[in-house]
């Protein structure tokens, strides 16, 4: 029996209090966006994420390492794509035409990532994420910061600013 005006003043109140509980969520959580690459999932932090776009056409680059597939034209602004499946240790030769990437942003580095599939957003506390293996970074520079469940398959967190580091997109020294 209250008044729209008392009705009004206790909904902006509700709304007032449900803040604080999505800000505790996202800071004790880890946002992730979910891709597949010849049928494994990696995570990817959210935060890091631009967009997610259907690849139209591809522009060559030539003498590129051969994880550089291209140049693309997104809305104006040209950006190189990506193929990350050498660096993790995947096949390459189950990379089938270019459909889908992920614009990731890391400090001044901006680039678009192939992918099979977006899959997924999801939100895991600290505690859902396992950490490696010792002897999985031997180098010191492992791309990978964790491992989480995934359904009944297994996540692989991949630490974006290492993944996208220049050195590891340069073409091979000609001999």
């Amino acid at each position: 029996q209250a008044t729209l005006t008392e009705r009004a003043t206790m909904a902006r109140r509700a709304r007032e209090l449900e803040q604080p509980l999505e800000a505790d969520r996202t800071e004790t959580q880890r946002a992730l966006a979910v891709v597949g690459l010849n049928g494994e999932y990696f995570g990817l932090h959210l935060n890091a994420i631009r967009e997610f776009i259907k690849v139209q056409k591809i522009a060559s680059i030539p003498c590129c390492s051969q994880r550089v597939v291209g140049n693309i034209n997104l809305r104006g602004e040209v950006m190189t794509l990506v193929d990350i499946r050498e660096l993790l240790h995947l096949s390459v030769s189950q990379r089938s035409a270019v459909r889908q990437a992920v614009i990731a942003q890391v400090d001044d580095i901006v680039a678009g990532i192939a992918v099979d599939e977006v899959c997924d957003i999801l939100f895991l506390s600290p505690s859902d994420i396992a950490s490696l293996p010792a002897n999985a970074g031997e180098d010191g520079d492992s791309l990978l910061e964790g491992v989480a469940r995934y359904g009944e398959s297994v996540l692989s967190i991949l630490n974006l600013s290492r993944v996208l580091s220049a050195d590891r997109f340069t073409a091979p020294a000609l001999s």
